[in-house]
């Protein structure tokens, strides 16, 4: 859940599986990604971009990005089977987490150019 600072609002609501929402001057709008069966968005920036995670049928989560009524798929090189889009900010930065099969390459990532890369080392 998060809020910017035009006051819209993004979150989760639940009736038989979690949807996402976007709240905006008064007006509840859903927003899930396609092929999403449960949805969870994180963060929204001053431009109303929203970032966070939607599992598709199989399990699998995935990040992703909703730009006016654009969705796009963030899943980090490496991960496996997950990432998460956590924040966004003002110029479309994106801060993250993946998942790997070994837990010891498990990583914060931040968008890149080519897709999700470590932040950290």
């Amino acid at each position: 859940m998060d809020i910017n600072n035009r006051g819209q609002i993004v979150g989760a609501y639940f009736t038989n599986s979690n949807h996402g929402f976007l709240l905006e001057r008064g007006v509840c709008t859903t927003i899930d990604p396609p092929g999403a069966n449960i949805t969870q968005p994180n963060g929204i920036n001053n431009r109303g971009q929203v970032v966070g995670a939607y599992a598709d049928a199989g399990g699998t989560i995935h990040g992703f990005r909703r730009d006016g009524r654009t969705f796009t798929t963030l899943d980090a090189p490496g991960a496996s089977p997950n990432t998460v889009a956590y924040e966004i900010d003002d110029q479309g930065r994106i801060v993250g987490f993946r998942q790997t099969a070994d837990p010891a390459t498990s990583a914060p990532s931040q968008m890149g150019g080519a897709g999700l890369r470590p932040a950290m080392p």
